[in-house]
């Protein structure tokens, strides 16, 4: 069965991504080329670094309101003092559902905005050590 995206949250700091529109988590492994003068003509490979990547979009809300969410002003500070933050991935709030958890910084922040339109913006994020893969 199908998970819908509605109920993929991003937390920060233990706090939900105020007004977040969509988010991009991705894994991947780092191949190391092993391929000798004895390989056969075939190329060979072992797995090296693991590397996480994490995304997001929202919608500017420039006047904080909720206690318990991260707003756009937050992502800035954090930004400016190059601060490690905690951060929840979770693809559902459903119990047993995969959540990954680790540590991050912001390496990336921009904003949009267009006539007639809302104001957005995009945070990258530099994901750093390990990263813990758990049920939610």
């Amino acid at each position: 069965m199908a998970t819908n995206g509605n109920v993929a949250r991003l937390k920060l700091d233990s706090k939900l991504v105020n007004q977040e529109t969509s988010s991009d988590f991705g894994s991947k492994l780092s191949p190391i080329e092993t391929t000798s003068k004895t390989s056969g003509g075939v190329k060979e490979q072992i797995m090296g670094l693991k590397e996480y990547t994490l995304s997001c979009e929202a919608i500017f809300d420039k006047v904080p309101g909720s206690p318990t969410e991260v707003y756009a002003k937050t992502m800035i500070d954090w930004f400016e003092a190059r601060t490690l933050i905690a951060f929840e991935y979770a693809l559902s709030a459903t119990s047993g559902d995969v959540k990954y958890t680790g540590n991050l910084y912001i390496s990336d922040l921009s904003f949009k905005s267009a006539a007639n339109d809302k104001v957005t913006y995009s945070v990258t994020y530099a994901i750093t050590g390990a990263v813990t893969v758990g049920t939610v």
